[in-house]
């Protein structure tokens, strides 16, 4: 990524999705270790608006969480903010997914 490229929010990595050079998005029955779920409405998922973590397994999300005061391993139905929002999934361009033991 460019220097010049800003980090740090939903709205952001909706907007490296939408341009497709830094993540392009996938569909829910594609995901796999290591791609990024980002759940809220474009141009209105900031601060508690939205969410985002990574995806461990089909079933299971890391994520920084208010809930759970913190970062957590939890299930990913439900947890994604997905009971209140549509999730988008996305896999990095040019990405390799090697699972680690967690």
């Amino acid at each position: 990524m460019s220097k010049n490229t800003p980090n740090g929010n939903t709205e952001t990595l909706f907007e490296l999705g939408r341009r497709g050079q830094v993540l392009r998005q996938i569909s829910e029955n594609q995901i796999r270790y290591g791609d990024i779920f980002v759940a809220g409405v474009p141009g209105r998922s900031l601060g508690a608006g939205g969410h985002t973590g990574f995806i461990l397994d089909k079933n299971t999300i890391i994520h920084c969480n208010w809930a759970d005061r913190g970062i957590s391993i939890t299930p990913r139905k439900g947890r994604m903010g997905d009971n209140k929002y549509p999730v988008r999934y996305y896999r990095l361009v040019g990405g390799k997914s090697t699972k680690y033991n967690i």
